[in-house]
């Protein structure tokens, strides 16, 4: 049965207690009704005793079992579920304690429990995960009952192409029934995939092995169901949630709802899997447990099946629980890949198929492109319409699309055929390779690569379109992070360049200024030279002249050997990139003008005494903090972590200007703030070390 959501715990736990009043004063099981309600003093005569000789009764048959009797009537969890029925009818506040509290209640649970670790209990129940063989083995026998028959061919197509959908999303049988057909979309970045737009949006690729391609079964149904008029809301129902139209036994396949249909799935599953080819224990929830067992086997861990089946765990008041988005797209890929059984692919049109997007949305997915023609952004049309096509050439895959929808895909592709044998398919599957730069998800075709003609490959089957998957996924990794790095490198390369041109132009406008000087000096008489003194005899130069002369400059170094690339040494000349921005918008961007210049001008710790003098107002305003940050790094801090414990000391939601203002008061009155750990008088002597 479908599960009903409004329920209270009142009628959960109802029908257990009745049966337990009904037993504590020897009546059978039946004696109360649900609209039983029982007085104050008839609960609290309820004793622990009562309690562990009823939960006795359930599970040995006899409510004072002996040392040779074994629990084979009932499970633990069953007895579990009795206790707190039970408990939650008891009067609380009344000065009486809980009987289900108590160690002979307990003492019974343990004994019955280490009896099913000893294998001497009851069997359970609980059903087990589908194969990966019984999946392909319950698609062909759904598919096999199709041929010839129409009826039975909508009967076929619904219940494939709703346990690919349940094996893709891991989803239960009653949220695969109300999946609205509106929910299908395109995805904005990754033209070849689609999306299931639940609570968050789930990535579906297509499969190589056709058992499991949920876009080809989404395609081939939905296209199907909507040529012959059924526009409908939700993808596998037909009427509003919970109402069952037709329940007839000439037509049981027509007029249910989301919560009928969800009923019916399961009884039409639990009716294939009755057969001598199945193994026993097989029920509505197998396929949703065969989806996270295959996956788990894949090396999955169980974070990432959590984030694709959408599961909502407890896992503690960890503060880090909170703040993760519940939006996993890198992990969601992850999954959709390793369900993709056989290797994610996609479906794309040949160049010289002769087929366009116009042709394909006419001839070949008319009712699903009148369905959303509607919403422009969503190209959900021509991800099902590729997939389509490519099937509608598929022998294999004959069951799976209407005898109508088929005839008219291959009547119009003949006329448009051109010189290309009939055995030509106009679809190519493409192999996909999903793998992570940093946060970046990245979905990239694996052109050129040979794949196999037939529409279903075993998974064990030695041709695999991929051979080395993981080399691939490999190269492309190392192949994206070196194109980042090559761009990285010429954004560094840039800016060195113009670095480099400031320098170099500063020291020819040096050079030029005292190349002048020179030739003034050289025009006029030395001082204390005899006019009348030969030529060849000449008089040294003074010491006025030798300091007008050209002086041998050394280019600075770091502690690396590394060239700083400084202004020009005069104190005369005037460096036209010594310039500070307007209006900073961070603190960082402060901190780099004083070490690199901002966008290739020259660094503020080496502006002259006149560069200084010509931005005084803005040099003055945040010399304090360049002084606080040159101390904190020399101290071992990172720039960020410098510039975040500032932050902390003077207010992280005030504004730039704020912040250097603050600091230039305290570096005023010779006091910072106490927690930042430094005095105005270490931060210059620093400042005047690290300058020198």
């Amino acid at each position: 049965m479908a599960r009903n959501n409004k329920k209270t715990l009142n009628d959960e736990y109802k029908p257990f207690f009745i049966k337990f009043m009904a037993w504590r004063i020897g009546k059978p099981a039946n004696y109360y009704t649900l609209s039983q309600e029982f007085s104050q003093d008839e609960l609290m005569a309820v004793t622990s005793k009562d309690v562990a000789r009823y939960l006795c009764f359930k599970s040995y048959g006899k409510s004072d079992p002996g040392p040779d009797d074994m629990p084979k009537h009932c499970r633990s969890s069953t007895l579990a579920q009795t206790k707190k029925a039970i408990s939650y009818f008891m009067p609380k506040g009344q000065n009486v304690s809980n009987p289900t509290k108590s160690k002979e209640v307990n003492a019974v649970l343990a004994a019955v429990i280490k009896a099913e670790v000893q294998n001497q209990g009851r069997a359970s129940n609980a059903t087990r995960p589908l194969t990966t063989t019984e999946f392909e083995s319950t698609i062909r026998i759904l598919e096999g009952t199709a041929e010839g028959d129409a009826h039975r061919f909508h009967k076929a197509s619904r219940l494939t192409c709703m346990m690919k959908l349940q094996w893709h999303t891991i989803a239960q049988t009653d949220d695969i029934c109300k999946v609205e057909t509106k929910d299908l979309r395109s995805h904005s970045f990754f033209p070849g995939c689609a999306l299931q737009m639940r609570c968050p949006a789930q990535i579906l690729l297509g499969a190589k092995n056709t058992d499991y391609c949920v876009l080809v079964g989404l395609a081939c149904y939905l296209e199907s169901t909507l040529t012959d008029g059924n526009n409908k809301k939700y993808l596998f129902a037909e009427s509003a949630p919970g109402v069952v139209l037709r329940r007839d036994g000439n037509n049981m396949e027509e007029g249910y709802g989301p919560e009928g249909r969800n009923e019916r799935y399961q009884q039409q599953l639990t009716h294939v899997w009755k057969r001598s080819d199945f193994q026993r224990q097989l029920g509505a929830h197998s396929v949703r447990k065969g989806a996270v067992d295959y996956s788990t086997k894949c090396g999955k861990v169980l974070e990432q099946v959590e984030i694709r089946g959408r599961w909502k765990s407890q896992r503690g008041d960890k503060v880090a629980n909170h703040c993760i988005s519940v939006d996993q797209i890198q992990t969601d890929a992850a999954m959709a890949t390793c369900l993709a059984v056989g290797g994610p692919v996609t479906y794309k049109i040949k160049p010289d198929s002769h087929v366009s997007v116009a042709w394909m949305l006419e001839h070949v997915v008319p009712s699903i492109n009148g369905f959303y023609r509607a919403d422009k952004s969503n190209h959900i049309t021509q991800v099902l319409g590729a997939a389509l096509l490519w099937a509608a050439f598929q022998p294999e895959l004959v069951p799976l699309m209407s005898e109508k929808v088929r005839n008219r895909i291959c009547s119009a592709y003949n006329f448009i055929r051109g010189a290309h044998l009939g055995d030509y398919v106009p679809v190519e599957r493409v192999p996909l390779c999903v793998f992570n730069v940093e946060n970046k998800l990245c979905i990239e075709e694996l052109t050129g690569l040979p794949m196999a003609s037939q529409a279903r490959v075993s998974r064990n089957s030695a041709d695999l379109f991929v051979p080395n998957m993981e080399q691939f996924r490999t190269l492309q990794i190392q192949n994206n992070r070196l194109m980042q790095l090559l761009t990285e490198t010429q954004r560094l390369n840039s800016a060195n360049y113009v670095s480099l041109r400031n320098f170099f132009a500063g020291q020819f406008y040096a050079l030029h200024s005292t190349l002048g000087r020179l030739r003034t000096v050289s025009e006029r008489p030395l001082q204390g030279q005899n006019p009348l003194q030969n030529d060849r005899d000449p008089v040294a130069p003074s010491d006025s002249v030798l300091q007008g002369a050209i002086q041998p400059f050394q280019i600075p170094r770091d502690n690396h050997g590394v060239q700083q690339l400084e202004g020009p040494p005069t104190e005369d000349y005037l460096d036209p990139t010594a310039k500070l921005i307007s209006n900073p918008r961070d603190l960082l961007a402060v901190w780099h003008e004083w070490i690199h210049g901002h966008n290739g001008n020259k660094p503020a710790k080496n502006f002259s005494a006149r560069e200084r003098g010509r931005c005084r107002s803005k040099f003055c305003r945040r010399l304090a903090f360049w002084e606080v940050m040159v101390k904190l790094v020399h101290s071992g801090y990172s720039e960020t972590a410098a510039i975040d414990r500032i932050k902390k000391c003077y207010g992280e939601n005030l504004s730039v200007t704020a912040i250097l203002l603050a600091l230039g008061r305290d570096r005023r009155k010779g006091e910072y703030h106490p927690n930042l750990g430094v005095h105005p008088r270490e931060v210059r002597r620093s400042r005047f070390a690290s300058e020198n």
